[in-house]
């Protein structure tokens, strides 16, 4: 369950940055509020039924990048407190592993890391740190 959700993230994540960002090597940090404002302009953005990307924002003096998601673990089948279990259980190689090898070409353009932050319909959240 935890490898569909992350390996969707990624592709839709992919697909906004690589429209966004296909000539460009690198961003630079001055350049990050530009590319977070374009970002958010396309949101929200419906990934699946259970999943919706819903805000784009830098935080901690534009050092950190976050995507932030509301998720309803119920029709994946699965409670919040079950799938926040199954993220806290898996490893960064893990993590790395189902975000793929497209995801890792992203951070690699972002000069900071990503985050995602995932909030349940019963009001908890949960953060994840997606990249170094």
């Amino acid at each position: 369950m935890m490898k569909k959700v992350l390996s969707i993230l990624c592709i839709v994540i992919c697909s906004l940055f690589c429209t966004l960002s296909s000539s460009a090597q690198s961003v630079s940090k001055s350049e990050m509020p530009e590319l977070v404002k374009i970002l958010k302009s396309q949101l929200p953005q419906t990934i699946d039924d259970a999943l919706v990307w819903t805000n784009c924002y830098l935080r901690n003096s534009n050092s950190e990048m976050v995507v932030e998601f509301t998720i309803d673990p119920s029709k994946l089948g699965i409670t919040s407190s079950d799938m926040i279990r199954g993220f806290n259980e898996m490893t960064p190689s893990e993590k790395k592993e189902y975000l793929g090898p497209d995801f890792a070409k992203i951070t690699n353009i972002i000069p900071v890391p990503i985050y995602a932050i995932f909030i349940f319909p019963d009001g908890q959240k949960y953060s994840m740190r997606l990249s170094e």
